[in-house]
């Protein structure tokens, strides 16, 4: 199971400023500004060549998947990776972390790794690389993305 190893997991982390906020209704005071960008959608992504996916992923077949998790500022988790390892309770076979979203479909390729990322990136992606996009076996709550 992902465990995070810093002082976010002791409770001593600091919200740390930044343009863009994801489910800022969800964490941000009433009263602090923002206008939504837009709402986007996780999907599930691996590369075409992963044999050991079809076009219907199951919840078992992704747990026994190599993922790649993303990891922030101080290794605290993506919120995709938050809530399937908390809202979930999932354990994740991690064998690779980045730092960005849009790292992950390029160590996807040649690979039976599978991530789960926003489908506006994967869209983008797959029209160069060679990618299969599928739902998530687990239900994520779409992200708004506010400025």
């Amino acid at each position: 199971m992902f465990k995070p190893i810093n002082q976010y997991a002791s409770g001593k982390h600091r919200a740390r400023h930044s343009r863009f906020s994801a489910n800022a209704k969800k964490i941000t005071l009433t009263s602090h500004p923002y206008d939504s960008l837009f709402i986007g959608e996780s999907v599930c992504v691996t590369c075409t060549g992963n044999s050991r996916v079809t076009n219907h992923l199951t919840l078992d077949y992704f747990l026994s998947m190599g993922y790649i998790s993303v990891c922030f500022d101080h290794n605290v988790p993506s919120y995709i990776d938050q809530v399937l390892t908390k809202e979930h309770n999932l354990s994740l076979k991690i064998e690779m972390v980045i730092n960005t979203f849009s790292q992950v479909p390029h160590y996807l390729v040649a690979t039976n790794r599978i991530a789960i990322i926003h489908r506006r990136i994967v869209e983008h992606w797959a029209k160069f690389l060679p990618l299969k996009i599928m739902p998530v076996p687990v239900p994520i709550e779409k992200t708004e993305w506010c400025l």
